[in-house]
């Protein structure tokens, strides 16, 4: 079993890499109103001419599983009806779901990562537990997950300036 906090520490660590390397290339805002926050927006990201915004998962497991885990049920309770997984509950325009370990980004718009859920009804199911949350989902094959992203990419684990 996971520990809640734990799960945020590795998701908060993941979304400050992403929002470092996203700022180098745009002006990039965090969302930290509860309400943009369980709508599943994390950022909000402009060029300058165009706004879009952007929904992370951070993964410390799929380099070992070597599966993407595509949450489609949550239970925030138990006793509590099932919601909508991050899959669904998602409003951002873009998810990017990031493998810590590698620092490989999968970028997906999220209309065209609901439409391949049907695809992956034939991948294992796995409920995840920590000590307040349980969801269920695919377990989505890394090299497949990657084949039907709009874009896969990869960050560097760290600066330039710590390297010899």
């Amino acid at each position: 079993m996971h520990h809640w906090a734990d799960t945020l520490v590795i998701g908060k660590a993941g979304e400050d890499r992403l929002a470092q390397w996203l700022s180098e290339r745009y002006q990039v805002t965090r969302i930290e109103d509860e309400a943009g926050q369980a709508s599943g927006i994390d950022y909000r990201v402009s060029d300058g001419v165009f706004t879009w915004t952007i929904e992370v998962k951070s993964c410390a497991k799929a380099h070992i599983t070597g599966n993407a885990f595509v949450e489609v049920l949550a239970e925030r309770a138990p006793g509590k009806p099932d919601k909508p997984g991050w899959l669904f509950a998602c409003q951002a325009d873009w998810l990017i779901y990031q493998i810590l370990e590698t620092g490989l980004l999968y970028i997906w718009r999220t209309t065209r990562l609901r439409e391949r859920q049907a695809t992956w009804e034939s991948y294992p199911k796995k409920v995840i537990r920590n000590l307040r949350y349980t969801g269920a989902g695919h377990c989505v094959p890394l090299d497949v997950f990657g084949s039907e992203a709009d874009c896969v990419t990869a960050i560097a684990l760290q600066s330039s300036s710590s390297q010899p």
